[in-house]
């Protein structure tokens, strides 16, 4: 288990912006079966990293859900959870 400040979400880089995320839930776990909603997102179509604020929940597992990426389909280059130190 870590306390998680916040997690940064790096969108994938392509040049039609296909797959970028727009609307999501940020979610969390203590056992990777049962996820809680910590936060809904909703970003604008760029390329630029999103910061998510957890305000130090405790979770063992983290993942975005994603509602609507464009194209209808959803990828990001990277996920970098930050934990309280």
């Amino acid at each position: 288990m870590r306390n998680l400040s916040a997690v940064r979400f790096q969108p994938t880089l392509a040049y039609d912006m296909s797959g970028t995320v727009e609307r999501g839930v940020v979610q969390v776990s203590e056992d990777g079966t049962t996820f809680r909603d910590v936060e809904r997102v909703e970003w604008p179509r760029m390329s630029a990293p999103h910061d998510v604020d957890l305000k130090g929940v405790s979770a063992r597992y983290l993942r975005l859900r994603v509602d609507y990426g464009m194209g209808g389909a959803s990828t990001l280059a990277e996920s970098i959870p930050y934990e309280i130190s």
